[in-house]
């Protein structure tokens, strides 16, 4: 089987306020990562980019501005656990972007990309979000506060459900939340569960709660209770293309991209 990232412009620019839309964003992403037979859809020239969705609106500005003669980069945005299981069984991406050092280092156990090709890029904070005007709450009292449910990552694959499970426990919580919990496969849709009031609160991180004009930061998870969130970039292969997109992706221009969406800039090593 030969697997083809079918090209949608609605997967990689569709901005989801409502459940039609949410319902478009879903369809064409499933589009974009659909394994086909067809041989056609990817160009042998084409960089393909596995990336975490909490990178989607900086990348997807960084790419917008990219020279119109360099070769065409084509972005799946999903959960990093769910990703990088897909390259492991084949799927051609040239890079890969975490939200998580672990599913990088399940590439690198397995062959599919050496320590040398590899960086600790950006970092990130994990907060709790309510709806818009909500009032701020003490996370450590989270267990007596009158909600229905919660939303966040998968705690088994997503890593914002990971570090979200990890600061909830550090805090002697999470057996007390847990029945109240629905995860979701990736980030940003625990995000839209709690714009569209399906939850009443949502662990996300703090740069989609900043991009995000309808909810409000009501606690803030202490960075020292979870693992430190670190997003990983990996060069999968040598192509000089793919090269060029990690290069153009750690220069002065991108980090005032993603410092300006609140991204921490990680210091080379």
């Amino acid at each position: 089987m030969r697997y083809v990232l079918c090209h949608s412009p609605l997967a990689i620019w569709a901005r989801p306020s409502d459940v039609a839309d949410m319902i478009r964003v879903f369809l064409s992403s499933l589009l974009l990562l659909c394994a086909v037979l067809s041989p056609v859809g990817v160009r042998a020239e084409d960089v393909v980019v596995f990336a975490a969705a909490s990178l989607k609106a900086p990348l997807d500005r960084v790419f917008a501005n990219r020279n119109s003669d360099a070769p065409r980069v084509l972005v799946s945005y999903g959960g990093s656990g769910a990703m990088a299981q897909q390259i492991l069984r084949g799927a051609p991406a040239d890079i890969y972007i975490g939200a998580h050092p672990q599913w990088m280092d399940v590439l690198q156990d397995a062959g599919r990309i050496g320590a040398e090709h590899r960086v600790d890029w950006l970092g990130n904070a994990l907060v709790l979000a309510g709806p818009a005007g909500s009032a701020p709450i003490e996370i450590e009292g989270l267990a007596a506060v009158p909600f229905q449910r919660l939303a966040l990552g998968q705690t088994q694959s997503v890593p914002a459900g990971q570090y979200a499970r990890a600061g909830f426990e550090a805090l002697g919580l999470w057996d007390q939340i847990a029945p109240r919990v629905v995860e979701t496969e990736n980030v940003q849709a625990a995000a839209r569960l709690l714009r569209l009031g399906e939850v009443d609160m949502a662990v996300i991180y703090a740069t989609d709660a900043q991009a995000l004009g309808d909810v409000t930061v009501v606690a803030r998870f202490a960075p020292e209770s979870h693992p430190a969130i670190v997003y990983p970039m990996g060069l999968l292969n040598d192509r000089d293309a793919a090269r060029d997109v990690v290069a153009g992706l750690q220069s002065d221009a991108a980090r005032a991209v993603f410092e300006a969406a609140g991204f921490v800039w990680l210091p080379a090593p």
